[in-house]
């Protein structure tokens, strides 16, 4: 499909994760998208371990090789808001004009490790 100018090249977007842009151990399919975007955008995601920044000392990981985005969660989300599982997700994404029962393709071009 063509727009007015001609072929709308897709966008790349940056989604951190954040206390605000994820959930802790449950993904509720009512939750609110984190970022909305097109068919065919990038969405960088950045994920978490899901080890603690203590456990990750624990285990030999120089603090600060810990990233602040891991300390950062860890501090900003309520107990109250963690569900019953340990993994922290980033999301969810919903792409415009997607409906519920469509068949979405997911392509992942390149993961980068945090901890050296």
């Amino acid at each position: 499909m063509f727009a007015l100018g001609g072929p709308v090249a897709a966008a790349t977007f940056d989604l951190p994760a954040t206390p605000k842009t994820g959930a802790w151990g449950h993904y509720a399919a009512g939750a609110a998208p984190a970022i909305t975007t097109k068919s065919g955008d990038t969405v960088v995601m950045h994920t978490l371990l899901t080890n603690s920044p203590a456990g990750l000392e624990k285990a030999g990981v120089a603090p600060a090789d810990v990233e602040p985005a891991l300390r950062a969660v860890f501090d900003g989300v309520p107990a109250a808001d963690r569900g019953p599982g340990g993994h922290i997700l980033t999301g969810p994404v919903a792409i415009e004009g997607a409906e519920p029962g469509d068949t979405l393709e997911v392509r992942i071009l390149r993961v980068d490790l945090a901890i050296p």
